[in-house]
């Protein structure tokens, strides 16, 4: 089973700042080399800066080279490990829903910067020289306040993270016109919210119609075209991904995993995994143990 690391375990900082930590990634390797190579996932937010490296992150079963300029985000709960990370130099900020909401004064990570849960089922963004040295330098002045004893720490530690947040959300978004602001690209990310706060209670394409004010139809016109996906195969593939997780990370049966998901029916969870992935999920779980 995989463990779930608290920002805490990561702090050499005072407690009024145990919800914000910035550091040199190699120090932040180096807390973490009893595990860096196994599963793992952490209950807070973070953005690494890869300035110069090799080896790779394996992200929810997706594998990402590092190469300079690139930079990954990881939300609560994905699950993530390192192999054979060499020569890493950069920075990474660790930061809680709790530090955004009362420092940054947003509502949410997830309603503000849906990046922060993956770009378009990446985790990772590489940045070309220019645009990374233009972000970095916000990193930069954020370690300078970190590393201060002035007052209103915080507080400006919450209006640079924000502003580091935007500048990553516009430099995200002229990747291509998917991530234009128009109607559309407003419902697909209310839809995105939903899903992630409701995917295992609810399973049915009209409940995220309904909930958007939406006919299934226009639902499912706005999903094709913004993740060239309907909107069932969406909801299946959140299901899936986090089935995969369970399966792999977790000593829970296969029956237990399936009423977690809010399948009150193993066998049908069974179908639908073989389904999607062409394998059983036992034969799953053997196969990345």
């Amino acid at each position: 089973m995989f463990k779930t690391y608290d920002i805490h375990n990561y702090s050499p900082a005072p407690s009024e700042l145990i919800h914000f930590i910035v550091d040199d990634i190699k120090d932040s390797l180096h807390l973490d080399n009893r595990h860096i190579d196994k599963s793992h996932s952490h209950n807070f937010f973070s953005i690494m800066f890869i300035k110069k490296g090799k080896g790779r992150q394996i992200i929810d079963f997706e594998s990402y080279n590092i190469k300079p300029n690139t930079i990954f985000f990881i939300a609560p709960g994905q699950v993530h490990r390192w192999v054979n990370p060499k020569f890493i130099k950069g920075s990474v900020l660790k930061f809680t829903e709790h530090f955004y909401t009362l420092h940054a004064k947003r509502e949410s990570v997830l309603k503000d910067f849906t990046f922060m849960y993956g770009i378009k089922n990446r985790s990772c963004l590489f940045a070309s020289e220019e645009l990374f040295k233009k972000l970095y330098s916000t990193v930069r002045i954020i370690l300078k306040e970190y590393n201060s004893s002035i007052d209103y720490k915080n507080e400006m530690l919450g209006v640079y993270l924000l502003q580091l947040l935007i500048n990553l959300k516009r430099a995200i978004k002229s990747e291509g016109p998917c991530d234009n602001i128009d109607f559309n690209s407003t419902i697909a990310h209310q839809f995105k919210i939903l899903l992630e706060e409701k995917y295992k209670e609810s399973k049915s394409v009209s409940d995220y119609a309904k909930l958007l004010n939406l006919n299934v139809r226009r639902l499912t016109s706005i999903t094709k075209r913004k993740y060239s996906k309907n909107v069932g195969v969406l909801i299946r593939e959140r299901v899936i991904l986090e089935a995969k997780r369970m399966l792999v990370h977790t000593g829970k049966s296969i029956a237990e995993i399936s009423y977690d998901l809010g399948l009150e029916d193993p066998s049908y969870f069974t179908r639908i995994f073989k389904k999607h992935m062409k394998i059983s999920p036992q034969q799953f779980r053997t196969n990345y143990r």
